[in-house]
């Protein structure tokens, strides 16, 4: 089997973390996983950035990149199961916000509409728990909530304030996003309705 460079960094690290500190094994066990993930997330931005610098759409692959990870640090999203099937799958996200944005306006009642989904489905389901990053408490997944409604706020305040191409990047990056987590959503509940 084939081992990473980042796995290997990862485990290195808590293999000093263990012998320098006083952690238990699901202490250690956490830090690997969030470490090989920061890890792999700064290589998957750092190809894509030089990417978008490529075909001159790096602010735009900035602003978009921005957005997502505010929303689905507490909301969760699609996973790939591997590097280059999530590489691939998030730059056709990013195109995609790209060519939508410069192709289709999304009316301020379209937008009001997507906030009033964005929150309800909040209160209702946010956040998509992990398998390997469960939450476990109310009190967290509360929390998780409130933020995740302050950010789709900001957003959306942000995006009626703007006019123009900034606003188009805004409302297509929430929209295809929303669309993402009812995917992840629906799959979800068939997964559970077959077992």
């Amino acid at each position: 089997m084939k081992v990473s460079l980042n796995d290997t960094i990862s485990k290195k690290y808590v293999m000093l973390a263990e012998q320098y500190g006083n952690y238990s094994y699901e202490q250690c066990e956490r830090m690997k996983y969030t470490l090989k993930v920061i890890l792999n997330e700064g290589e998957k931005v750092l190809l894509l950035g030089i990417i978008f610098v490529m075909i001159g759409e790096y602010k735009a692959f900035l602003f978009s990149l921005c957005i997502v990870l505010s929303i689905r640090v507490t909301m969760g999203g699609m996973h790939r199961r591997t590097f280059w099937g999530c590489f691939f799958f998030s730059f056709g996200f990013f195109l995609s916000v790209i060519i939508m944005s410069r192709c289709f306006y999304l009316s301020k009642g379209i937008l009001a509409g997507l906030y009033i989904v964005y929150v309800m489905y909040i209160l209702l389901r946010a956040p998509i728990p992990s398998q390997v990053r469960p939450i476990a408490s109310k009190k967290r997944r509360k929390k998780l909530k409130g933020y995740s409604i302050v950010v789709i706020s900001i957003w959306i305040f942000v995006c009626f304030l703007l006019n123009g191409q900034w606003e188009k990047y805004i409302g297509w990056t929430l929209l295809l996003q929303m669309m993402e987590i009812l995917v992840v959503e629906g799959g979800r509940c068939l997964c559970q309705r077959n077992k």
